[in-house]
């Protein structure tokens, strides 16, 4: 024996990427599982990453250099970027499945997991996705629309290839899409697709646009938002919230201001006062 390497909980089986030389150890005995990462080289711990639940299995695609751990106790996989040392995906396997071991196979990345719950084998696509979206305008008035592109990229590195599918959208401010879903076009290993939002009431003033690829028959679905900024009117140029334009008519010069249908006199006057000076009047004019 050459050394004795102090690992976590119940640690259980192992996975190895010869190409960047990192061991990679299961502890399986918690409810928040880890993974030991081991440098080949020095033979010690170099890091600890959280998983899932009772996780039992593990295999490495040393092409990808992505993670594969099949967590029993919650039903998922865990994803595992070798590069950054941090879970980029979650898998989410039928209730009952209990994974256990896992196989990849780096022709095809797959992922072959076995189920000891329900006496089955999940396969898995290795095509790890990531999903942005973007809105313009990003600051918008009430009723008027913005156009919100999500585009959806293969990150999974060695045989890349463009997705495919469909992406859905939803706001957490209240207003509507002409849309709730696209479908990805493009090429390389990236594509993109379009709606229009059109917020409706205020609310916060933030509307959180989500999109949601929900992947294809090679690509794993992956997420993305914005914010879109609402505001119910704009004076100069600038827009302002109708319930903050009050704050600022005390710092304006004399002048005439036309808001929704509302003519504001801001005059100066001559009248008597108790020391000589010009006292501003204010009038309101409905036209």
């Amino acid at each position: 024996m050459i050394k004795t390497i102090i690992v976590g909980n119940d640690p259980g089986n192992i996975g190895a990427n010869p190409t960047t030389d990192i061991i990679y150890v299961v502890n399986s005995n918690s409810s928040s599982g880890t993974v030991s990462m081991i440098d080949g080289s020095s033979n010690t711990v170099v890091a600890a990453i959280p998983v899932g639940a009772y996780p039992t299995g593990i295999d490495v695609n040393s092409l990808t250099n992505k993670i594969y751990v099949a967590n029993s106790a919650d039903g998922t996989i865990s994803v595992i970027d070798g590069f950054t040392n941090q879970v980029v995906n979650t898998v989410s396997l039928p209730l009952g499945t209990f994974p256990g071991a896992v196989g990849v196979d780096t022709v095809t990345n797959e992922i072959y997991v076995a189920n000891s719950g329900r006496r089955t084998v999940s396969v898995i696509s290795g095509h790890s996705t990531a999903t942005s979206v973007v809105c313009n305008p990003s600051t918008q008035l009430v009723n008027a629309n913005s156009l919100c592109t999500a585009t959806t990229t293969d990150t999974s590195g060695f045989g890349a290839n463009v997705p495919t599918g469909a992406v859905f959208f939803s706001s957490t401010g209240t207003g509507s899409f002409n849309s709730t879903s696209c479908s990805l076009r493009g090429t390389g290993t990236t594509a993109s697709c379009s709606v229009t939002y059109t917020p409706t009431m205020v609310g916060t003033g933030h509307h959180t646009i989500f999109s949601a690829y929900s992947g294809d028959s090679t690509h794993m679905s992956s997420t993305g938002n914005t914010i879109v900024t609402v505001t119910t009117s704009s004076v100069g140029g600038t827009e302002i919230p109708i319930n903050k334009l009050a704050l600022l008519l005390p710092l304006l010069p004399p002048i005439s201001m036309f808001v929704t249908g509302i003519v504001l006199i801001h005059a100066f006057k001559k009248r008597p006062s108790g020391r000589g000076e010009n006292s501003p009047i204010e009038s309101q004019t409905t036209v």
